[in-house]
C-alpha cells in the first residue's frame, strides 16, 4: 500500500498537485456495482451510482482539506490518492504534533461541514436527519424512485462515515497520524511508532468483532468492517517490517505516511531484516523509487532557473498556480536539507 503510484492510476495534474485514484477505490467501486447489478433493480443500480459519485466527491474534498491547510503551515503537498475512506498520501508538514493535528483535522472538518451546509436542505424537504448519523444504516430510497432529497441524505450519510472513520486512532487514518506525532513527541520515536502500531491492531481487532456482533441487525456492513480491519491490521504491521532509514535516528524536519517508517527492525522485535526473494524485490523497487524520485527532483531544480527568472519579469501574480507550487516544493526540499 506504500508504493502508491504503482496501485494507482493518474487523473492528471492541477495547480501543481497530482490527482491519482487508488486501486482500492476501483475495486470497491467494481465489487458495489456487481452486487447491485446482482439484484436486477434498475433503481439500485442508480442509486449506487449516484454514490459512488459523491464517495469520489466527498474523498477529493477532503483531501483538498489537507492539502489547503498543509500550505498554511508552511508543508507540502503535491499528490493526491484517493481511497474509499479519504486519501493515503498524506501531506509534508513540519513534523511537530500542533501542525500535523490541524492538517489531519482539515480532511474530517471539510466533510463535516458538508453535513452542516445540507442539513438545511434535508429538512426544507421533507427528510429527516436524525437517522443518518447511524453509520451502518445508509439511506434507503423508497419504491417512488430517487429524489434529491434522497440524494442529498445520501451526501450526508457518506460524509459523516468519513468523519467517524478518521477519528478512529489507526494509522494511516487521519486521527491516526496526529496520534502518531503526539506519541513520538512525548515518548520518543521507538516508543510512539510501537504505540502507534498497536493502537492500530486494536482498532482493527475491534472493527471485527463489531462485524460479528452486528451481523444479525446490519449484513450489509459485515464485509466492509472486516475488510477495514485487515486493512489497518495489515497495514500497522507493514509499517513494523519496514526498515529505517540510515538517518531516521534524528528528529525529521517533515514527515509523511510515505516517507517516514514507524518502527525499526530492533522495535519490532529485534528480529534481522529477511534476505529472502521477496526483501531483495522489495529493495530493488525501493532504489527504483528512489531513483525516479531524484530524476523528478532534478528536473524541478532545473526549471526553477526559468521560473526564477519570469518572476524577475512578471512578478509572483505572474506565475501560474503549477509554477507557484513547484516552487513552493523546492523551497521546501532546501529548507529540509539544510535542517538535516
Amino acid at each position: 500500500m506504500h508504493d502508491l503510484q504503482n496501485w494507482s492510476l493518474s487523473l492528471g495534474r492541477y495547480t501543481g498537485v497530482h490527482v491519482r485514484v487508488h486501486m482500492l477505490f476501483l475495486a470497491t467501486a467494481a465489487v458495489v456495482f456487481y452486487l447491485a447489478g446482482r439484484s436486477q433493480d434498475d433503481m439500485l443500480i442508480w442509486y449506487v451510482a449516484t454514490g459512488l459519485w459523491i464517495l469520489a466527491l466527498s474523498t477529493l474534498l477532503h483531501e483538498m482539506g489537507h492539502i489547503l491547510m498543509a500550505w498554511q503551515v508552511d508543508g507540502q503537498a503535491s499528490e493526491i490518492v484517493l481511497w474509499p475512506l479519504g486519501g493515503l498520501a498524506f501531506p509534508r508538514v513540519v513534523d511537530e504534533p500542533r501542525s500535523v493535528l490541524a492538517v489531519a483535522a482539515a480532511g474530517p472538518l471539510a466533510n463535516a461541514a458538508i453535513c452542516v451546509v445540507v442539513t438545511p436542505v434535508i429538512l426544507l424537504g421533507g427528510g429527516e436527519v436524525a437517522p443518518l448519523f447511524h453509520p451502518l444504516r445508509p439511506p434507503v430510497p423508497d419504491t417512488d424512485g430517487i429524489t434529491w432529497v434522497h440524494a442529498t441524505s445520501l451526501l450526508f450519510w457518506i460524509n459523516w462515515v468519513l468523519v467517524l472513520v478518521n477519528l478512529l486512532p489507526a494509522v494511516p487514518l487521519d486521527a491516526g497520524r496526529f496520534l502518531h506525532a503526539l506519541a513520538n513527541r512525548q515518548l520518543g520515536r521507538r516508543r510512539g511508532a510501537l504505540w502507534a502500531v498497536r493502537s492500530a491492531q486494536v482498532c482493527a481487532v475491534g472493527l471485527c468483532a463489531a462485524a460479528a456482533l452486528t451481523y444479525r441487525s446490519h449484513p450489509l456492513a459485515f464485509l466492509p468492517l472486516v475488510l477495514l480491519g485487515m486493512f489497518l491490521f495489515c497495514s500497522a504491521r507493514t509499517e513494523v517490517q519496514r526498515p529505517r532509514r540510515p538517518d531516521a535516528e534524528e528528529e525529521p524536519a517533515y514527515t509523511t505516511a510515505g516517507d517516514t517508517p514507524l518502527l525499526s527492525d530492533s522495535a519490532a522485535g529485534g528480529r534481522p531484516a529477511s534476505k529472502g526473494p521477496l526483501a531483495q524485490w522489495l529493495a530493488a523497487r525501493k532504489v527504483a523509487r528512489e531513483a525516479r524520485r531524484a530524476e523528478i527532483e532534478a528536473e524541478e531544480e532545473r526549471r526553477v532557473d526559468d521560473i526564477l527568472a519570469r518572476l524577475h519579469e512578471v512578478g509572483l501574480q505572474g506565475l501560474t498556480p503549477e509554477e507557484r507550487a513547484l516552487l513552493h516544493r523546492v523551497s521546501l526540499r532546501y529548507r529540509n536539507r539544510q535542517q538535516h
